[in-house]
């Protein structure tokens, strides 16, 4: 039983971002959870949401933390990405620009 919970929304300006962050961190789950919490991650568009479930506060703030960590190292991973065909030349067709996140973070490739 899990008596504690926690959604973290993300939210992108495309839905092809979206999608690339949901396939990093969805990866996770399973790998990193243990018997004191569980994570589920799904996608409705340019919105990511993660639901945390955990059988103590302690337990429910470790996760959040690290589920957090996870998507912004995806974050970064993707707009480093943008910058780069295939063959490791610079793209100049599509500037990697800045990603508005839905909450108090943004995160600048600039």
């Amino acid at each position: 039983m899990f008596p504690h919970d926690a959604s973290l929304e993300f939210a992108y300006d495309r839905c092809s971002k979206a999608a690339v962050i949901e396939r990093a961190v969805v990866r996770e789950v399973g790998e990193i959870e243990d018997d004191r919490s569980r994570t589920t991650v799904c996608r409705d568009d340019g919105v990511l949401t993660l639901e945390v479930h955990a059988r103590d506060l302690t337990a429910l703030r470790a996760a959040c933390n690290t589920w957090c960590t996870l998507v912004e190292v995806a974050e970064r991973t993707a707009i480093a990405g943008e910058r780069y065909t295939i063959d490791g030349a610079s793209s100049s067709s599509e500037p990697a620009g800045e990603i508005q996140l839905d909450r108090d973070t943004s995160i600048s490739d600039g």
